[in-house]
């Protein structure tokens, strides 16, 4: 009877634990699907503040502004493209193993064919049946006829593989034609999406070139520079309003605990520092300039969501990420972008290519870090 209600209660208590497992899975899944819906609504937000933001810039800026997405759109198509004919290139060189093991294998069985023939033919006076019927040595008669269909047997399995070997190679050819051509046309795909990121980069530059002429003539750069610091802080703004009910970072190492030790966003030396004055003495830089070759990538600094992947006047091609807890990273001048906004990132992932600094004049990256809007020295983060 103990027995009994001891296995009664165990029974009770799974089922109450498997209830409550799956009312907590439900809960989770509920939970984030509410965080998506959050993060949709806070990128659908952010995205609507950049289409007013379009809407007040200059025909040279939104021209500038289609052109380094252009090179960015196209950027992403070539790399997309170079990713396909390495695995064209790797799926060729299997087949081409693969044939060059067939043509063996064949050459060996015609080899093994050949002298199955020959057996045959010196065999062919042999007369199964005569032994079969001759009741001296019965023994005898049983020996030759198992020997017989074992040979029967055996050429009957080399004229099979032989066969098998010929329509693979005829499959293995047919494959290699196809993915021959493939490869062609993704490379000639290639070579005109090149074409392109050149056109691209020209209209690129004559747009850059058009603002500052533009900016010259109307005498007003100071203007321009504290127009675009303000445009960045409406941003930052709009994104910590938009974000505020956010809550998907609870996995994330705490960003206030990294101070100190928190990696270059990419290799180089600093060339512009935080707090540093510009525009006349008039401004003082919220960020500071990291030098690199034109085209190296970015990496993120320390997990986060992307929140803003886009060009911004003053900034360029510039992508944030927001950390939580109201932390944000800034990465601006870029030749391209690598990630939307939306999408996760871990520290060390590349969310960008540097670019050659705009109007600045300093080929690689512009970086800030941001703590509820206010600038951070990041000096200070780095390690």
């Amino acid at each position: 009877m103990v027995l009994s209600t001891n296995r009664t209660s165990l029974i009770i208590s799974f089922f109450c634990f498997s209830l409550a497992s799956s009312l907590y899975g439900a809960e989770q899944v509920e939970q984030t699907q509410q965080e998506l819906d959050s993060i949709n609504s806070a990128i659908s937000e952010i995205s609507n503040w950049l289409d007013d933001a379009s809407d007040r810039q200059s025909s040279a800026e939104q021209q500038l502004r289609e052109a380094e997405l252009e090179v960015t759109r196209v950027s992403q198509a070539i790399s997309v493209l170079e990713n396909t004919v390495a695995e064209r290139e790797t799926e060729l060189s299997n087949l081409q193993a693969q044939q060059a093991t067939l043509r063996s294998n064949i050459e060996t069985g015609q080899t093994l064919l050949s002298q199955a023939i020959r057996m045959a033919y010196l065999s062919n006076d042999q007369n199964f049946v005569k032994i079969l019927l001759n009741q001296e040595d019965i023994s005898e008669s049983s020996r030759m006829l198992h020997y017989s269909r074992v040979f029967s047997d055996s050429q009957i399995n080399k004229i099979e593989s032989y066969r098998n070997s010929l329509n693979e190679l005829e499959r293995v050819n047919e494959s290699l034609a196809v993915t021959f051509n493939e490869l062609n046309t993704q490379q000639q795909q290639l070579l005109s999406e090149a074409e392109a990121l050149n056109d691209a980069k020209e209209n690129r530059a004559g747009a850059l070139s058009a603002l500052n002429q533009d900016i010259a003539t109307r005498n007003d750069e100071l203007a321009s520079l504290e127009s675009s610091q303000a445009e960045l802080a409406a941003l930052l703004e709009e994104i910590r309003r938009a974000m505020e009910g956010v809550t998907s970072f609870a996995d994330v190492p705490p960003f206030a605990d990294e101070r100190g030790s928190l990696p270059f966003p990419l290799e180089g030396s600093i060339a512009t520092r935080f707090g540093s004055a510009y525009g006349d003495g008039n401004l003082i830089r919220q960020g500071i300039t990291i030098t690199a070759p034109i085209g190296s990538q970015v990496q993120g600094v320390h997990a986060g969501r992307v929140v803003f992947s886009d060009w911004l006047r003053g900034s360029g091609l510039l992508v944030i990420v927001d950390h939580g807890n109201g932390y944000m990273s800034l990465y601006g001048r870029n030749q391209t972008l690598a990630l939307p906004a939306g999408e996760w990132v871990d520290v060390g992932d590349t969310i960008a290519t540097s670019g050659d600094g705009g109007s600045s004049g300093n080929a690689g990256l512009y970086f800030e870090i941001r703590y509820r809007g206010e600038a951070q020295n990041p000096q200070n983060w780095l390690r």
